[in-house]
């Protein structure tokens, strides 16, 4: 796996979780950046036959949750 930028569990833990101001964080062009790196690092990790195994149900549950949270924001930015 990649690693995350210098700073970005300080950017994004429990102490500025809180805070209202935008310039704490990182941007949403740069989160979305590093999750594609990662999710591309973890794909790249599975061979073939791990990725046609069904998800777990605990995962396989709340993904559509999860998709339409990701939607809904990339409606607004």
């Amino acid at each position: 796996m990649p690693p995350l930028p210098e700073g970005f569990y300080d950017k994004h833990g429990k102490e500025t979780a809180l805070s209202g101001n935008q310039s704490d964080f990182c941007t949403k062009d740069e989160c979305l950046r590093l999750m594609e790196e990662q999710r591309t690092a973890t794909l790249d990790k599975l061979s073939d036959g791990e990725l046609e195994q069904p998800a777990l149900e605990k995962i396989s549950s709340s993904r559509p949750r999860s998709v339409r949270s990701l939607a809904a924001s990339q409606r607004t930015g």
